[in-house]
C-alpha cells in the first residue's frame, strides 16, 4: 500500500512539473497549441494521481 501512495504522489508532482513546463513553453516558443496539449496532459495527470490518493488512502 505505501507503494501504491508512492506512486499517487509521484503522478501528481509529474503533473505539476508538466503544467510549469506548459506554461514555460508557452512563453519560449509562444506555441499555444502546445501549451494547451501540455496544460492538459499535466492536469490529466496530476488528477490520476489525486484520485489515487483520495480513493485509496481518503487524503486531501
Amino acid at each position: 500500500m505505501k507503494l501504491l501512495l508512492i506512486f499517487a504522489r509521484l503522478l501528481q508532482v509529474v503533473g505539476m512539473i508538466l503544467l510549469v513546463y506548459a506554461l514555460y513553453f508557452g512563453m519560449i516558443v509562444e506555441s499555444m497549441e502546445y501549451e494547451f496539449m501540455l496544460l492538459g496532459a499535466g492536469g490529466v495527470v496530476f488528477f490520476i494521481g489525486w484520485s489515487i490518493q483520495k480513493a485509496k488512502f481518503g487524503r486531501n
